[in-house]
């Protein structure tokens, strides 16, 4: 109930709630199997979940390339969609760009975050603190 019937409004309801799926393991249906990377197969997605929500493949296809940059303007991939040997789609839900992402990134302003190099966190959160002079 609750959920927008427009087509853009249902694709947008579907592809958050195949994100929740593939990056919060306490969000997931019973029988997906998501693999470390956040990958899983299209057949278990449906069987799992999208079939009891009345969805069929190609409409939750849809909803994945529709929804398929987190960000339009660096071109960041929320999703990655590929085959594995047998034919299967695979669908791979990548980690939120943001913040976590930047402290990986060189010269950013989370880059000591957990890092276990520099000043860390006590210097990110109070900037004069271990200074001296």
């Amino acid at each position: 109930a609750g959920r927008s019937r427009s087509p853009r409004g249902r694709s947008n309801w579907i592809s958050k709630a195949i994100v929740a799926f593939g990056r919060y393991p306490d969000r997931r249906p019973a029988g997906l199997d998501v693999d470390a990377t956040g990958s899983f197969k299209l057949s278990s997605l449906m069987a799992s979940w999208g079939h009891k929500q009345g969805l069929i493949e190609s409409e939750v296809l849809n909803a994945v390339q529709a929804n398929l940059f987190s960000d339009s303007q660096t071109g960041a991939l929320r999703f990655s969609i590929t085959t594995d040997a047998a034919g299967g789609v695979i669908i791979r839900v990548n980690q939120r760009q943001g913040k976590a992402a930047a402290a990986q990134r060189p010269g950013s302003r989370w880059s000591g975050f957990g890092s276990g190099s520099g000043p860390g966190l006590a210097a990110a959160v109070h900037p004069g603190f271990g200074a001296t002079g």
